[in-house]
């Protein structure tokens, strides 16, 4: 058959036809690869969120764990005064106490404001910031004995936690007297004072 016998209007909806397939076969194609992007995307950042639920979880888990394990010692440092408020009426009392179980013949004291510590040293604080108060002891004491028996007092029945920061010495007579009311070495000492407090500024009460 010659090229001009071809009856072409037979043909033409035939090569129509193979054309708009082929263009919808390409529409197809581009959007089946956006929509495959589309979904892998999706599934990536359903993967993120899972991980992060995941880990979200076993956090709370681990810090529910560290609740349980670690409550009871939290309420009693809170209770003695460590966590918390400071008992400053607590130390007081136990300076008073103290001074007159041993018969002190003088006791002075001066507690100033709390503020925020910085050790020499580098500490990682975490959710906690560590607070401080100064407390100056003026006291007269009969023999050295008397010093060591005011911090053991502190130390068995004060709420809160201090530390000795100097003590300097001075004897006031040459001739040592056993007057109750007459001092041998005046004494002057410096204590920290030391609670933890939350760093958001939040106030503990587990009253």
């Amino acid at each position: 058959m010659k090229r001009d016998e071809i009856d072409w209007t037979i043909l033409k909806w035939s090569v129509i036809n193979i054309v708009a397939c082929l263009f919808i076969g390409s529409l197809m194609a581009v959007g089946s690869y956006y929509f495959m992007g589309k979904i892998q995307a999706q599934s990536q950042q359903s993967r993120r969120m899972f991980q992060s639920v995941s880990q979200r979880y076993l956090a709370v888990d681990e810090e529910e764990r560290l609740i349980k394990q670690f409550y009871h010692e939290f309420v009693d440092y809170y209770n003695k005064g460590i966590i918390g408020r400071e008992h400053r009426l607590n130390w007081i009392e136990i300076l008073r106490q103290s001074s007159e179980q041993t018969q002190l013949p003088s006791l002075n004291y001066e507690i100033t404001s709390r503020r925020e510590f910085t050790p020499e040293y580098a500490i990682n604080p975490g959710r906690y910031r560590l607070f401080s108060s100064s407390m100056r002891l003026d006291l007269g004491l009969l023999h050295e004995g008397d010093l060591l028996q005011l911090f053991r007092d502190l130390d068995e029945q004060a709420e809160g936690a201090y530390s000795v920061s100097e003590c300097t010495f001075d004897r006031k007579n040459p001739e040592i007297t056993e007057s109750g009311d007459t001092a041998n070495i005046s004494v002057k000492c410096l204590l920290n004072w030391f609670t933890i407090e939350l760093a958001s500024g939040e106030k503990l009460d587990l009253s």
